[in-house]
């Protein structure tokens, strides 16, 4: 063909046009050919017409020798048959092959016309009454088409704009689930994957010194393993985004800035599936989605450097408090360490880790205040003394609630001394009714007291105290978390992290 078409919409149209064939086989002939021509530039492509002809299976042609179909098409060009159909917009017959008959029927919008049905081997002849039909079936055709034009339209502009506030609720809806960059980036680019229907997405982030582009996630359908390399900003087309913050498209690529005040990143999409090129409604979604992820991305910088600057808060109050309590006193064989061993091991996204590990840090500091006299006292407190242990505690808990970022620490805190068969306290919870950080917690605090040195108790040996853990399963600690512990002790982990702290 010497011309680019839309064949998905000949075919369309095609198929629209043969819902009225069987109507009008009752009067033309059972063995018609019925196709649909596109008027371009105001002519017919003849070398259309000749694969249409001779495609048997589309066009329902009788099983003739192929010299009969070029007859058609010389007897269609003599005296400039369709350009008098074009011209005149008017219903021109046609003699057709074996002295058959033929009609081009022209389908028109306010007089111009866009296409020609081309009717030939009709059987009947073309008498008054057929071609009354046959000017009812223009109409209706004409009348459909452009209707299924305005509709296709219609839809082609409302789509992508449908699509582009959908994303906006869905990419809402991810910034509420987490503020944690690891968890945040990957469900950003599984999402612009899934709205745009691309085989690969990657989202970069500028460097601290805006000179690169550091590649933080890339998702590719294809390849589970795929990675992607760090970008001079203003190199290459993906690097001159981010310099000039400008869009960049290609058939296989769109490639966005994430803007926020400044150029934060750039989010790239490649290679549609199905092999489709990229348009500019994809874009236009793109461009919807770049935004409301720039937004998002942005969030999750400000909470990493609150939370950057709560944790040197907690770490800061830790080392006051080993100023204001001999080292003995603390917890210093890896408590943290093993807690986020055994969380990670324990299935916790990222999220549930931080508060983990925010609990492990801040129960230290909980005992800033407490009297050195009751902290260093080498007898067991009396019950007094532990109830005021016990209440500052609480006063520290709620001290800390106001800062968002440790709230998920907080019931970790005040439940870490519940017993998995409901006999602990504050409030007598049993099995899954504790938090499951406070679980964990449970069973590390136990074996760290244990080992640790204390004047007053001898500690025992890291083997000992593993037992000590397996014996009260069910009944001090969560059988599942015992399950973990206990895995991470045959692979050396506990034993390694308790080495590193004691040097």
């Amino acid at each position: 063909m010497n011309k680019n078409y839309n064949l998905e919409s000949i075919s369309n149209k095609d198929s629209l046009i043969f819902k009225y064939k069987k109507v009008f086989n009752d009067f033309l002939g059972s063995k018609t050919c019925w196709f649909f021509l596109p008027v371009i530039d105001e002519s017919i492509d003849i070398n259309l017409l000749k694969e249409k002809l001779k495609c048997e299976c589309e066009c329902n042609i009788v099983k003739e020798k192929e010299r009969n179909y070029l007859k058609c098409i010389k007897d269609i060009e003599r005296d400039n048959l369709l350009n008098s159909v074009i011209k005149d917009n008017k219903i021109v017959s046609f003699k057709c092959h074996a002295d058959r008959n033929g009609i081009c029927i022209p389908l028109s919008d306010q007089g111009r016309v866009y296409g020609v049905v081309i009717i030939c081997n009709i059987l009947s002849s073309l008498d008054k009454k057929i071609l009354s039909f046959i000017n009812v079936l223009k109409e209706i055709i004409s009348d459909l088409i452009v209707k299924e034009a305005e509709l296709k339209k219609l839809k082609e502009t409302l789509h992508p704009r449908a699509i582009a506030l959908s994303t906006i609720h869905t990419v809402h809806r991810i910034i509420g689930s987490t503020l944690e960059l690891g968890e945040l980036l990957p469900k950003i680019a599984r999402l612009c994957i899934q709205i745009i229907r691309a085989n690969r997405c990657t989202i970069s982030l500028a460097d601290e010194n805006e000179k690169y582009l550091v590649p933080y996630v890339t998702i590719d359908l294809r390849d589970c393993e795929a990675k992607s390399r760090k970008i001079n900003i203003g190199k290459g087309n993906i690097g001159k985004v981010a310099e000039d913050t400008q869009i960049y498209k290609s058939k296989n690529c769109v490639s966005l800035p994430l803007l926020n005040d400044k150029v934060v990143g750039v989010l790239t999409v490649w290679d549609k599936q199905g092999g489709a090129n990229f348009d500019i409604y994809d874009v236009e979604i793109l461009a919807v989605f770049a935004e409301q992820a720039s937004v998002a991305i942005k969030n999750a910088e400000l909470y990493e450097e609150q939370k950057k600057m709560i944790v040197e808060s907690v770490n800061s109050l830790s080392a006051l408090l080993s100023v204001q309590i001999p080292s003995p006193y603390l917890h210093n064989v890896g408590f943290v360490e093993i807690v986020e061993a055994v969380g990670y091991k324990s299935g916790l996204n990222q999220s549930e880790l931080n508060a983990l590990r925010y609990a492990s840090m801040l129960r230290n500091v909980a005992r800033v205040g407490i009297p050195g006299e009751i902290l260093l006292k080498p007898d067991e407190l009396t019950k007094g003394e532990y109830e005021l242990v016990k209440q500052h505690s609480r006063e520290m808990v709620e001290l800390i609630r106001p800062l968002e970022i440790l709230k998920p620490a907080i019931p970790i805190l005040i439940h870490h001394r519940e017993k998995y068969d409901g006999s602990g306290y504050p409030s007598g919870l049993k099995e899954q009714d504790i938090p499951l950080g406070a679980r964990i917690m449970s069973v590390v605090e136990a074996f760290e007291a244990m080992i640790a040195d204390r004047p007053y108790k001898k500690s025992m040996t890291i083997s000992q105290a593993v037992k000590e853990i397996k014996k009260n399963k069910g009944t001090q600690f969560d059988p599942k978390i015992v399950k973990i512990f206990l895995e991470l002790f045959n692979k050396g982990v506990i034993e390694n992290i308790v080495k590193s702290h004691r040097g």
